[in-house]
């Protein structure tokens, strides 16, 4: 997803996995949750990302949640 930013408090994830690297991009955010470290993780969707229907592809909602995990 060349020419967007990475959106204010969040950083690019550094993907090592091939497959998930063409996915991406994938983002993190780190923060506090209960007094415990957490990070939120996230992706834009963009029209690599989509179906034929331009909605988000159920093969990279299961890429990212795999990535996720």
């Amino acid at each position: 997803m060349s020419g967007q930013a990475v959106p204010p408090g969040w950083t690019a994830q550094i993907l090592t996995d091939p497959f998930e690297a063409l996915a991406g991009p994938l983002y993190q955010r780190p923060h506090q949750r209960n007094g415990e470290p957490a990070r939120d993780l996230a992706f834009r969707v963009a029209p690599q990302h989509t179906n034929a229907r331009g909605v988000a592809h159920g093969g990279m909602v299961m890429t990212f949640f795999d990535a996720s995990l």
